[in-house]
């Protein structure tokens, strides 16, 4: 059972009702109260830009439907299901203030019952559950995140204006939560960007006063609290003024070792706080892997980003574009003319289908990478390739690098290294798969890259082994360590008989190795 009651701080460490350590294992639910334009490949960015786009589209009656329905269909009682079967522990929730007061002194109440119905779920489903004001009023950034544009942090350029609008929101949540134990804590305020020459001691004046709202009612829930640049920057926010403050870093493209963390660890040790990993992703899954278990050793607590996106590769569920998505995107990008009425109905009504978790893709590299980290030390078939068979060249072995495969682009350690999968398709490793004519092809673009598959043989007999095959250079196949080797050039993909071979029952393994750049593999086949 993941529920152990009221969690609490106790030095460096959260604990539960008992005293005993205890680690958040998370998910963050981006893309729902709060849209962002990457996770929907949208010219619109912020979640108000992107609403106007969608009522220039359906006009504003159907448009206003739309968004009850897409926010009904792309998180309900079922995603928290499967999140917490998936083996979580916790859910971050990001909302925007406007959901539950859109200014001063006006209070929705159908808002809050949407939190209440969410906390509801956790409890069902036994995970704890993070308040995460994503969208601040004034906005904390500036940015799309907060949907602000402007550029201008007014949260603390215009405090005395935001500042109590905030507060007062944060008292209405604590009033109605404070006896709630699912609830772990309050986020409360998501990357703050100080500019025009806010200060870090403008920024802790904020946590204080909004920290002293919620103690006038909530004297037991944790307070998360986040630093200046995308909660990358503490320094300056001590020193600690009250007991149950947890450190909420986010940490994005650099790299996995401790020393990377080293100057949250510092402010830690000043703080005498417990730290949480309240934002992380984007990445490849060795990168998930190598992160994750860094925060395990030191014991921190973690979350991640996020439960699912369009047509992206780093989630555990992907959802895939609707039909005709692309004449949408168009127009939007202003690459090609409105589309017609027709197609917008069918598109949006697609749309709504393919969020829900049912129809999403469920990507089980990316679980495996968050949750089922170790057995990735020895291979694991994605598939259970019995022969004869016919496998996609990118369902290789499930595994972590040097285990299953090897490029030396696999993952992105720094904010200038881009891409680890150039493909973009199928995979989150640092292997290039591409989707060409409904299969998934790997491209053996870097030298010294490989893939391993492992096959099971029922019937002792010679067998063929056959690749669909195109392009230039020089690979090596290996059948149970024995080589053979392919340098000729192939202009359109074709079957190439590769070897013959006698094959024992039992599993076995198949390696290809880019000798010479560049094949691109689109099938294996054994018979």
């Amino acid at each position: 059972m993941n529920f152990k009651g009221f969690l609490q701080c106790r030095g460096k460490d959260i604990i539960d009702e008992n005293g005993n350590p205890y680690i958040l294992r998370g998910l963050g639910i981006g893309g729902w109260l709060v849209k962002e334009g990457y996770m929907i490949q949208s010219a619109a960015s912020s979640p108000s830009t992107i609403e106007a786009a969608w009522i220039d589209l359906l006009g504003k009656k159907e448009a206003q439907d739309f968004i009850v329905k897409y926010r009904d269909n792309f998180c309900n009682e079922k995603d928290f299901k499967a999140i917490a079967e998936l083996g979580f522990n916790s859910v971050r929730i990001p909302f925007h203030y406007n959901m539950l007061s859109p200014k001063p002194n006006v209070y929705l109440e159908e808002g809050f019952k949407y939190l209440d119905q969410i906390v509801e779920w956790c409890k069902k489903y036994d995970m704890y559950c993070i308040l995460d004001m994503h969208c601040a009023p004034g906005s904390q950034n500036g940015q799309n995140i907060s949907d602000d544009l402007s550029n201008e942090a007014k949260l603390y350029t215009k405090n005395k204006k935001y500042q109590p609008h905030l507060n007062d929101i944060w008292r209405k949540l604590a009033q109605r939560y404070k006896d709630e134990p699912y609830i772990a804590g309050y986020d409360l305020i998501n990357e703050p960007v100080l500019t025009h020459g806010i200060t870090m001691t403008d920024l802790r004046n904020s946590y204080v006063s909004l920290t002293n709202a919620v103690r006038e009612i909530d004297k037991k829930h944790i307070i998360f609290i986040e630093g200046d640049h995308y909660s990358t920057r503490f320094a300056g926010l001590e020193p600690k003024w009250d007991d149950q403050i947890v450190i909420a870093f986010h940490k994005y493209w650099n790299p996995t070792s401790v020393g990377s963390i080293k100057r949250y660890l510092e402010f830690q040790e000043i703080m005498d706080a417990p730290m949480w990993l309240g934002e992380s992703g984007e990445n490849a899954n060795q990168w998930f892997v190598e992160t994750i278990d860094m925060c395990e050793s030191l014991g921190i607590s973690w979350n991640w980003w996020t439960h699912k996106k369009m047509d992206n590769i780093t989630n555990i569920y992907n959802i895939r574009k609707p039909k005709n998505y692309e004449l949408i995107q168009d127009y939007w990008f202003k690459r090609g003319p409105r589309p017609s009425k027709k197609i917008v109905k069918q598109v949006f009504n697609d749309w709504l289908e393919n969020i829900k978790i049912e129809n999403c893709e469920f990507q089980k590299d990316v679980y495996y990478a968050i949750l089922k980290r170790d057995e990735l030390n020895e291979r694991i078939p994605y598939n259970k390739n019995l022969v004869p068979c016919v496998m996609d060249a990118g369902n290789y072995d499930l595994g972590k690098v040097n285990v299953s495969y090897y490029k030396e682009n696999y993952m992105r350690d720094n904010l200038g290294k881009f891409g680890w999968n150039a493909g973009k398709k199928h995979r989150n490793d640092g292997v290039d798969v591409y989707e060409i004519d409904n299969h998934y092809a790997v491209g053996f673009n870097d030298k010294g890259s490989y893939v391993i598959y492992t096959i099971e043989v029922e019937e002792e007999r010679e067998y063929s082994l056959s690749i669909s095959v195109k392009g230039s250079g020089k690979l090596q196949v290996s059948i149970d360590g024995e080589n053979f080797n392919l340098g000729k050039e192939i202009t359109k993909f074709r079957d190439i008989l590769i070897a013959k071979k006698y094959l024992a029952k039992g599993k076995h393994e198949i390696k290809i190795t880019t000798i010479k750049p560049s094949y691109f593999v689109k099938t294996i086949e054994v018979k």
